[in-house]
């Protein structure tokens, strides 16, 4: 019953606090839902959602995440899509929810990516690397974190690059690698000065006091958590306030000063029930309870010890959801992969038969032409064969013809001797009247 009271009390402490700021945001809000369907619109409403999850108004923050979502998909707006779903991402990171907010970063990334949005890929990187950096998985935060500064840097988006450099200093910081932890805090510090956006400039502040009190510098460190929460009172910065306050507690008791110590320790606690941040509320009722234990309030110890039970409770309750959530998510993940796994082996199927198919046809090409070259080259023989039995025949028939020439002049030249040898034996016989008459000559 005493923790209800408190948090009831608490609850309307802040609800007082925050009361004009909020009714200003609604006024707006009515506006803005009357203006015409168009990107203008959802726009503003991005702007809206920012605002109201900044005064950790979740639920009025999803309800017009929903609107901004249907209007993104009548006005085919892929961007819009992406910008929803990071605001999501960004609701379930205030909460601790990081699973969920894991999703919803991813599913920004993917539809930034679809439509070539540098600006949003880089976002949602930057946004994962932070998840990363809260679930310790340091080495996937460092490849998200440092992919976001690439795509920033190469555009020229100075905002960007100074919100990575914010998170590489976190990331560093939770390595306990200092002073790569300062020099990114430095440098977001300068850029966020540069750009005279003083909500990120009380977030470097604030990063620059952790480092300090890391160091045990508490000098410095309160330094740094003074100024970043005079800003961060400034623009109203409702969850910063919350969280730089309870730093400068932190810093408070590191010097003894129990009694400061315990103001910013409730101060704190209040901001973290009423934003529903059960985490922080857990840490900041032990730091009360000890800051009264060192100042011998046992009694107001004992109550702040048991606020810190309750917060560890709803945290417990927090935890069982998320694991729940988680194994969903697992769940879906191993299916998504296997339906990919899936696509890719059948991709690789049908690339192996066309493959095949290919190395069919390109191998019966290859035997055509060799067999066509073959026998090309057997006509070509054959011609060749054929001419040179044709000139072994010519050559042939002109030897005969050459012998049968001179055997026809041969003959020739034998029968003109004949016929001389006739004309002679002819001129040397005596002729038949010669005979005769010699025969008669001797008859008488």
């Amino acid at each position: 019953m005493a923790l209800k009271n408190i948090k009831i009390s608490l609850l309307f402490l802040f609800f007082v606090l925050t009361t004009t700021a909020q009714q200003t945001v609604l006024d707006s809000a009515d506006h803005i839902l009357k203006l015409r369907d168009d990107t203008v619109k959802f726009i503003r409403l991005a702007k809206l959602i920012t605002a109201y999850t900044n005064i950790s108004d979740y639920d009025r923050s999803v309800e017009l995440i929903k609107t901004s979502q249907d209007l993104a998909k009548k006005l085919n707006f892929k961007k819009g899509l992406s910008v929803a779903e990071n605001l999501y991402g960004n609701i379930f990171l205030f909460q601790g929810k990081y699973p969920d907010a894991l999703e919803h970063y991813f599913a920004s990334l993917k539809i930034a990516e679809e439509t070539n949005n540098v600006k949003l890929i880089g976002n949602a990187c930057t946004n994962i690397g932070i998840v990363y950096t809260n679930l310790k998985n340091y080495i996937k935060a460092d490849q998200y974190l440092h992919k976001a500064l690439l795509v920033h840097s190469a555009s020229g988006y100075t905002i960007g690059v100074a919100g990575v450099y914010n998170s590489m200093g976190n990331l560093y910081r939770n390595q306990n690698k200092f002073d790569s932890s300062i020099y990114c805090f430095t440098k977001a510090l300068e850029m966020r000065q540069l750009l005279k956006d003083k909500k990120g400039e009380a977030a470097a502040l604030n990063n620059l006091g952790g480092v300090s009190l890391d160091r045990k510098d508490t000098k410095k460190a309160l330094e740094y958590f003074l100024a970043s929460l005079k800003i961060k009172r400034e623009v109203n910065d409702v969850m910063g306030i919350n969280n730089t306050v309870s730093n400068i507690a932190a810093v408070y008791f590191t010097m003894g000063q129990f009694a400061q110590a315990k103001k910013y320790y409730l101060e704190s606690l209040e901001g973290d029930i009423a934003a529903g941040n059960m985490q922080a509320a857990q840490k900041d009722a032990n730091g009360a309870a000890a800051a009264c234990v060192e100042l011998k309030d046992y009694k107001s110890a004992l109550y702040h010890y048991q606020t810190s039970v309750g917060a560890k409770d709803s945290l417990f309750n927090a935890d069982v959801t998320k694991k729940s959530v988680e194994a969903e998510m697992n769940y879906q993940f191993e299916k998504k992969e296997l339906a990919k796994k899936a696509e890719e082996e059948k991709a690789a199927a049908i690339a192996k038969e066309e493959k095949r198919h290919q190395e069919l046809i390109t191998l019966s090409v290859s035997i055509g032409l060799i067999l066509a070259l073959l026998v090309v080259a057997l006509v070509l023989w054959a011609l060749v064969q054929n001419k040179k039995k044709n000139k072994i025949i010519m050559v042939q028939k002109t030897e005969i013809e050459h012998q049968h020439s001179e055997l026809q002049e041969k003959q020739k030249e034998i029968v003109d001797s004949i016929r001389y040898a006739k004309r002679i034996q002819q001129a040397l016989m005596p002729t038949e009247k010669y005979v005769d008459k010699q025969l008669k000559h001797l008859k008488n």
